[in-house]
């Protein structure tokens, strides 16, 4: 399965004859592979999407959609023409990779390069793959989407701008952006890096971990341990039975559903919160943002509340052990799990209500 595509080489000619309408060829080619002995598939596509599905055993279907655009209906042919989808044996994994040529010129008036009127040519390709369940699978692109649905496998997902989307996988999932978009849904485990783009995920079964720098992160049912980092992007965590680390330089922080364990740190940002039983212990810090809490009516613990210069409001029955202008500590329900909450410029409130 080969074919070629160039990168554009521009040539400016002040004397160049207008060019004509920008035309677009697609050409359509499939075909199957036979993977004996092949546990994993590494896929390079770095302009194009890749989307991966289930197929059937010992076999990889390809289906590549090639998508040139250049200045005549001739050189787009050629474009697409001048692409190479390769494929190598290396061991037990197959590598699968579009090859973008380096080469190729088109030539330019000045009237097209300064009117606007001019397209540059392009080409990319889109890649359909059906799999094997249980194969290893990793994609990389630079600028192209990825997406994989109902696969059992380990995934490594890797885009510098393009979205990565994973549906209902069944094995351990790892993805990394610079700037695209992250969302998964019915997931076993994830593990996801991203510089500013944002990540949504619904309906974790296992341990997720996400760091951002300048993106949101949303977590939506998940059923275990959850650790989120961001720089200045907010985070929202709707439920977190097995405990959350959450920590935000300049984004707010909003975790309901608390039970064992939290580590809530925000420095510029507030801070709400909801605690459900059972608890181990929790510590809630920001530097200039607000916290605001809330206890489930049956949450026994030691409240231990401070702030260097912001205001506290506790509506809470409680056991009184101290209270100072700076500080308030008290028994709730006779328990004895701590839970601490301090700011330094930020007011604190907690108060109880829910399940």
């Amino acid at each position: 399965m080969n074919t070629r595509i160039p990168l554009i080489a521009i040539a400016l000619c002040a004397l160049a004859p207008a060019l004509a309408a920008a035309a677009e060829h697609r050409e359509q080619s499939d075909q199957t592979l036979d993977l004996a002995g092949i546990t994993a598939l590494r896929v390079e596509n770095a302009r194009g999407e890749v989307d991966v599905r289930p197929g059937p055993a010992g076999s990889l279907h390809v289906s590549a959609l090639k998508v040139a655009r250049s200045t005549g209906a001739r050189r787009a042919r050629e474009l697409a023409a001048e692409t190479e989808v390769l494929t190598e044996r290396l061991g037990g994994t197959l590598e699968l990779r579009v090859r973008y040529s380096q080469h190729g010129a088109v030539r330019i008036g000045w009237r097209e390069l300064f009117s606007g009127g001019f397209d540059a040519p392009s080409a990319h390709v889109r890649l359909s793959l059906q799999i094997p369940s249980g194969m290893s699978l990793e994609v990389k692109s630079a600028s192209g989407d990825i997406s994989t649905v109902d696969l059992t496998g380990p995934l490594t997902l890797e885009s510098s701008s393009g979205d990565v989307t994973v549906i209902a996988s069944r094995g351990p999932v790892a993805v990394t952006t610079s700037s695209g978009d992250v969302e998964g849904r019915d997931l076993r485990t994830i593990e996801a890096r991203s510089g500013t783009g944002s990540l949504r995920f619904e309906n974790v079964s296992g341990p997720l971990e996400v760091r951002t720098t300048g993106g949101s992160i949303v977590v939506r049912g998940a059923a275990d341990s959850i650790t989120v980092r961001s720089v200045s992007g907010d985070i929202d965590v709707d439920a977190a039975p097995r405990g959350v680390v959450a920590t935000s330089t300049g984004g707010s922080i909003d975790a309901r559903g608390i039970a064992r364990f939290a580590r809530l740190s925000a420095a510029n940002g507030d801070i709400d919160f909801e605690l459900v039983r059972p608890i181990e212990r929790i510590e809630v810090t920001t530097v200039t943002g607000r916290v605001s809490g809330r206890l489930a009516n049956d949450v026994a613990c030691r409240l231990e509340l401070r702030t260097s210069s912001g205001e506290m409001e506790v509506l809470i029955p409680m056991e009184l052990k101290s209270v100072s202008r700076r500080e308030v500590v008290g028994v709730v329900g006779g328990g004895k799990a701590p839970v601490v909450l301090q700011t330094s410029a930020g007011d604190i409130e907690l108060m109880s209500g829910g399940e």
